[in-house]
């Protein structure tokens, strides 16, 4: 049976990403899988706060995004080359 996805919201209201139960691990325990506003799966945590967290973390570290890669660059300001942010 699939899971409702939970919205995850930022400190103003706005949804920002989710979170899922996607099964359990081995042991028995939840697995949560946690996806940006934007599609990008995010991974799968043993805890819905671990997820939860993952999908904060992502929305702090800002946009854009490449379509293809889901890499985030950013051009620093007198920097002539874009600095690579993360995934």
């Amino acid at each position: 049976m699939i899971e409702p996805e939970h919205p995850v919201h930022d400190d103003f209201g706005r949804q920002i990403g989710t979170v899922q139960r996607v099964g359990a691990a081995p042991s028995g325990m939840s697995l949560w899988r946690a996806r940006s506003l934007d599609g990008v799966d995010l991974g799968t945590f043993p805890d819905r706060d671990d997820a939860h967290i993952a999908v904060r973390l992502d929305w702090t570290l800002g946009r854009p995004r490449t379509s293809d890669t889901h890499e985030r660059y950013h051009r620093a300001p007198g920097v002539g080359v874009p600095v690579f942010l993360g995934h």
